[in-house]
Parts: C-alpha cells; structure tokens; sequence
C-alpha cells in the first residue's frame, strides 16, 4: 500500500509480479488503489485494476470506493481512470454521497462533469441547463 500510495509504480509492478493482495487493507480499509486513486498515481490504478477487477469498487470503513477518493481530492485523471474501469458513480458511502455528489461538494467541475457524462444521464446531450444536470445528481436517491 505505501508503494501505491508514494507512486512507486517499478516496485509495484515487481509485487503485482509475486502476485501480492491488491485487496489487502489499511486501519481505515483503504486499499491500495484507493490510496493510489486519492493521490492521482493513474498508472498504479491501471496496474491495480487489471491485476483484479474487483478492486475497482471495493468500499473503505467509511464506505467510499477509490472514485469517492479521487473525485474528494480532486484526481481528473485518477477518475476518468476508474470510471473507464467501470467504477459505480452513483455508489453511496456511508453518509449516503456519491462520487459525483462530492466532485459538486468540492467545486471539482471537470471531475462533475466527467463523472455525470460517463453516467446513465443523458440530459447533457438533450441540450438541458447543467443546473438541471446538477439538481438530478444530487437527487440521486433515486438510485
């Protein structure tokens, strides 16, 4: 988890290669592709994510997947990443928020409109006001 955490990504790849637990969690549940997510390492995640899938949607303690993370810190790359590997966007955590709930949360515009544009919702391409966009993501109890 360090090595995916401070971007080491020769020496990730060299434990991925003696196939190491890429589920193995931290105190707080963290993964190390959530740890890799949160601070941007796009080439860890894709190591990660295609050394096992699931770790793509695996929830923390506090119930947040890598996308949660990354949308959180502000990581474009590290989202379109995961979104590209099929991360569930409108995946609660445990305060009931999404990833696209906090990328509007923390003023992340691209990481919104990335994340609402990678979504089932097609009002974008309706020609519907992005406030409309807006109010249907943070009404996503829906899902």
């Amino acid at each position: 988890q360090i090595v995916a955490h401070k971007g080491h990504t020769n020496i990730c790849k060299s434990l991925l290669n003696k196939n190491s637990d890429v589920l193995l969690t931290d105190s707080d549940g963290n993964t190390a592709l959530h740890l890799a997510a949160m601070e941007g390492n796009i080439q860890i995640c894709r190591l990660l994510v295609d050394k096992n899938q699931l770790s793509v949607n695996k929830l923390n303690k506090a119930g947040k997947t890598p996308l949660h993370l990354a949308a959180i810190h502000g990581k474009f790359d590290a989202c379109k990443v995961l979104t590209e590997k099929r991360s569930e966007i409108w995946k609660k955590d445990n305060e009931g928020h999404s990833a696209v709930w906090y990328s509007h949360a923390q003023m992340h515009d691209e990481i919104f409109i990335l994340l609402v544009d990678s979504s089932n919702i097609s009002l974008i391409e309706k020609d519907v006001d992005l406030s409309d966009v807006l109010e249907s993501a943070i009404k996503d109890n829906r899902r």
